[in-house]
């Protein structure tokens, strides 16, 4: 079996049909964005469903027939006339059309456009990025002139990691709020389209963005609440590094404006006076007092 590296993931629903003259089933799937995968496509294949993606060449020679997973939404429940559709579809550049077929039925085919779509970017961007709102506009050539639909990405690793920007969008521009996003020394961004099943993707030139301090987060306790003295309180909660995404649990001093310091990490438990305290979660060792607060009574 070949081995693929690039993937479709097929979000969509089966439902039955609203009409007399309709097919007994109807699929529905957003349209398709190609990424790079790491999957087994052996044992997605060896699977048993009633619903399947078969991939043709242009000559109708089949190239693969792919299981997709079928789930009700509600647990338990079987009798919806809708369900959850979801799957994996390899990546060929052979594939001319698909078919899907339901209990070995075909209720609906997918012609492959021939023309791979052109993507461009007119932005360019400074050397130093320090709008806090930017414009992103993309323009796409197409022979076809079929529909797209378009999402965004940013990264700060010089493209070896991305974040989704936004939701997808059927237009070619999006205002973008840069104090959301991480910084770095080479960040881009990139508009990634599909008219269904094509893909065609581009980046933008590389700039550097002012990095943001990291944010602290106290899920316990919350704020206002009213706890009783002599009584073991939870404290719970976290950093997290907006330029690394990654979360920060060491650090952390949890402080009382009654009390003063109380205990290191992420969690600890503790014994509060009675009075109003005002809780602080804070990060040390940075070069910025990063600190989050929760005011609480003890009675």
């Amino acid at each position: 079996m070949r081995k693929y590296t690039s993937f479709y993931t097929l979000i969509g629903q089966l439902k039955k049909a609203e009409t007399r003259q309709a097919p007994a089933d109807q699929l529905q799937f957003l349209p398709m964005f190609l990424k790079n995968r790491t999957i087994d496509l052996g044992k997605i294949i060896s699977q048993k469903s009633d619903l399947n993606a078969l991939l043709f060449d242009k000559n109708r020679d089949l190239i693969l027939k792919i299981p997709l997973g079928i789930s009700s939404y509600c647990s338990g429940e079987s009798s919806l006339e809708s369900k959850s559709v979801r799957g994996y579809i390899p990546y060929d550049e052979k594939t001319a059309k698909i078919s899907f077929e339901f209990n070995g039925r075909v209720i609906q085919e997918l012609t492959i456009p021939p023309v791979i779509p052109s993507l461009i970017i007119p932005n360019r961007f400074e050397k130093e990025l320090n709008q806090e709102k930017v414009e992103l506009k993309w323009s796409i050539t197409d022979s076809q002139k079929m529909s797209f639909v378009s999402k965004v990405f940013f990264s700060n690793t010089d493209g070896k990691s991305w974040i989704p920007v936004g939701n997808r969008t059927n237009t070619n521009a999006m205002e973008i709020d840069t104090r959301n996003l991480p910084g770095g020394k080479s960040c881009c961004f990139a508009v990634q389209i599909s008219d269904g099943y094509r893909n065609a993707r581009v980046e933008t030139n590389r700039f550097s963005a002012p990095e943001k301090p990291p944010i602290l987060m106290i899920i316990e306790p919350i704020a206002g609440a009213v706890l009783k003295e002599g009584e073991l309180i939870q404290l719970h909660g976290q950093g997290f590094d907006i330029n690394s995404q990654e979360p920060i649990l060491d650090n952390l001093l949890w402080e009382s404006s009654i009390q003063g310091k109380l205990e290191m990490g992420s969690s600890a438990h503790v014994k509060l006076r009675k009075g109003k305290h005002k809780l602080s979660l804070r990060l040390l060792e940075t070069n910025k007092d990063i600190v989050n607060s929760v005011e609480v009574e003890v009675v």
